[in-house]
């Protein structure tokens, strides 16, 4: 499976510094921004399958494993091509840093941060398996009302997000 995912995270080609957290044990960076083996800490992501690709980073669905939890998690990396900017690099560790203290019922929570073995930040956010709003809308028939409120709850967890450092 971990090849598999390796080709996943290599569409670009060049260098597949996947994260040593997509599966293997990770490297977990605690608190005081040590780096120390996840295998301590009893936590291992199995992936699953590629959720989407941005402009910086790829997203993948993975199972989280934590002493006996087992759950679905979002494991975002940067792309291969990305993964030596420092620039780019600092910009994943702000936003790991910020949603270490991001609490909104709407936004996902960090669940595990790391570094791969070549320095490229990863973190990992609860999933939440849903559509997109249109479709939502669509689905459940909204009137316009309705969709604008649900619309204007969106805006409030992306300010709540501006506020704490998370530009998306």
């Amino acid at each position: 499976m971990s090849e598999q995912v390796r080709r996943l995270f290599d569409q670009d080609g060049g260098d597949t510094d996947v994260p040593a957290a997509v599966g293997v044990w990770a490297r977990s960076t605690t608190h005081a921004g040590v780096a120390s083996d996840a295998s301590h800490h009893g936590v291992a992501l199995q992936p699953v399958r590629l959720l989407g690709c941005g402009n910086l980073a790829r997203v993948l669905l993975a199972r989280s494993i934590r002493g006996a939890t087992n759950r679905l998690v979002a494991v975002k990396v940067l792309l291969p091509a990305l993964q030596a900017e420092t620039g780019i690099r600092a910009c994943l560790w702000r936003e790991i840093a910020a949603l270490r203290v991001l609490r909104h019922p709407l936004i996902p929570r960090l669940v595990e941060h790391g570094q791969s073995t070549g320095g490229s930040p990863w973190l990992a956010t609860e999933y939440i398996e849903g559509r997109s709003i249109l479709d939502h809308a669509r689905h459940f028939g909204l009137s316009m009302r309705d969709r604008i409120n649900l619309f204007c709850r969106l805006l409030e967890a992306l300010a709540h997000a501006h506020a704490c450092g998370i530009a998306h």
